[in-house]
């Protein structure tokens, strides 16, 4: 999430209470980023950051949170 996200302060909220709650979260804040900064400068650093981010953390979902599925 962008630093400058309009809903920034309710999101970091949001994810510490989870974390007291003991819900296992996974977040990262980009300094300087806006909303959808990853998906209009895809190219830049911060984007590919991002983006790896987001698919480490999905990769680990699918592999710790999901059913097998019926084959």
């Amino acid at each position: 999430m962008g630093s400058v996200e309009p809903f920034r302060d309710e999101t970091v909220s949001y994810i510490k209470r989870l974390k007291e709650s003991g819900v296992e979260t996974f977040f990262n804040e980009y300094q300087g980023a806006f909303h959808a900064f990853d998906l209009f400068k895809s190219n830049a650093q911060i984007s590919k950051r991002a983006t790896g981010f987001l698919l480490e953390t999905f990769n680990y979902a699918v592999k710790n949170y999901f059913a097998e599925q019926p084959k």
